[in-house]
C-alpha cells in the first residue's frame, strides 16, 4: 500500500455466499425433514464454525505482531490494540498449602483465608507468603487482541479535531 494514499491494497471483502447458503438451511429445517438432512445442516454449521475459529485465531495472531509494530487502529468507535492478557496460577498445591500452614501459624481461620476456587488466593497468598510467594506462583502473560467500543469524542487531545 502507498502511504501517500488512501487506496486500501485490499478490498473489502463481503461474506462468503457459503455461509448465506447456511443460513438459509438453517432457516428450512422444519418437523418434516428427515435426521439425516437435520444432521448435514447442523454438521456443515459445525465445520463452518471451527473454520471461523481457526480463522479467527489466525487474524488475531497477525494483528498483534502488526498492532504490536504500528500501534492502535481507531475504526469508528472500535478501538483495536494489542494487550496482555495476564494469569497467575499455583505451581504446586502441596509445597504452597504447606508453605502457607507454616506462615499462618497453622491457623486454620487464617489458611482458609487465602483458599478460592483454584485452592489459593494469589494477592492474599502474596501478602501473607511473602518473598516466598515467587516460589509457589508465576505469572502467565498472553497477548491478544482487545477490541474496545469507545466513543473517541472523549479522547484526550481529540475534541478539538485534532488526533
Amino acid at each position: 500500500m502507498d502511504s501517500t494514499t488512501n487506496e486500501s491494497a485490499v478490498t473489502r471483502i463481503e461474506p462468503p455466499r457459503q455461509l448465506d447458503e447456511l443460513q438459509t438451511r438453517v432457516l428450512s429445517i422444519n418437523e418434516d425433514m428427515s435426521e439425516d438432512d437435520v444432521l448435514t445442516i447442523s454438521e456443515a454449521i459445525d465445520a463452518a464454525y471451527e473454520r471461523i475459529k481457526n480463522l479467527r485465531a489466525m487474524r488475531d495472531e497477525a494483528m498483534i505482531a502488526y498492532l504490536k509494530e504500528h500501534g492502535p487502529i481507531e475504526s469508528g468507535e472500535t478501538l483495536y490494540c494489542a494487550s496482555t492478557d495476564k494469569t497467575v496460577k499455583c505451581r504446586d498445591n502441596g509445597t504452597t498449602f504447606l508453605a502457607v500452614l507454616d506462615a499462618a501459624g497453622g491457623d486454620v481461620e487464617t489458611i482458609s483465608g487465602v483458599l478460592a476456587s483454584g485452592a489459593f488466593k494469589h494477592g492474599a497468598c502474596r501478602t501473607l507468603l511473602g518473598d516466598a510467594w515467587d516460589e509457589h506462583f508465576e505469572t502467565i502473560e498472553r497477548d491478544k487482541v482487545a477490541f474496545k467500543k469507545i466513543n473517541t469524542r472523549f479522547l484526550k487531545g481529540r475534541n478539538n479535531g485534532t488526533k
